[in-house]
């Protein structure tokens, strides 16, 4: 009986171990740590909810970092009321790991056009850099979450 129960614990804890590794892995980004080179990136997307601070992205070569961004509120009436007020989207193009910020654009709904751009000036290559966005309500005090679909690539010149 005592090997039995010996042989079940045994089964039990892998049982567990198995479910933490599965359970508790982290969400892998859509915009995931790559190294950008000279010319023009691919169009990268990403849902953000409140807000959020991407992965690293690695310069491969030195030149001129432009990114280009497209703002689409999320406001169909099911994932926010169509009541909800227009929102407002700060961009922040930052150095990794210093958190220096390189650009920054505050896009504002009715306002300003969907599509802009940022310069993160002349860097040399291994450069780091990522991208902080944060949605909220123009002019509604803390609330709800807000959402936006950011479409995105970038030049490097």
């Amino acid at each position: 009986m005592s090997t039995l129960l010996k042989r079940f614990r045994i089964f039990a804890v892998l049982a567990l171990a198995l479910f933490g590794a599965f359970a508790f892995t982290n969400t892998a980004y859509a915009a995931g740590t790559e190294t950008w080179y000279k010319g023009t990136g691919p169009e990268e997307q990403m849902l953000v909810t409140n807000n959020n601070l991407t992965p690293v992205k690695t310069l491969g070569d030195s030149g001129k970092l432009h990114l280009i961004w497209n703002v689409t509120p999320v406001r169909d009436g099911v994932n926010e009321p169509t009541y909800y007020p227009p929102i407002q989207v700060t961009l922040q193009l930052r150095e990794a790991y210093t958190g220096r910020v390189l650009d920054q654009y505050l896009y504002i709904e009715g306002l300003h056009p969907d599509s802009f751009s940022l310069y993160g000036g002349d860097l040399p290559a291994g450069t780091k850099v990522q991208f902080y966005v944060d949605v909220s309500s123009q002019y509604n005090p803390p609330g709800p979450y807000r959402k936006a679909l950011i479409n995105y690539h970038y030049v490097l010149e």
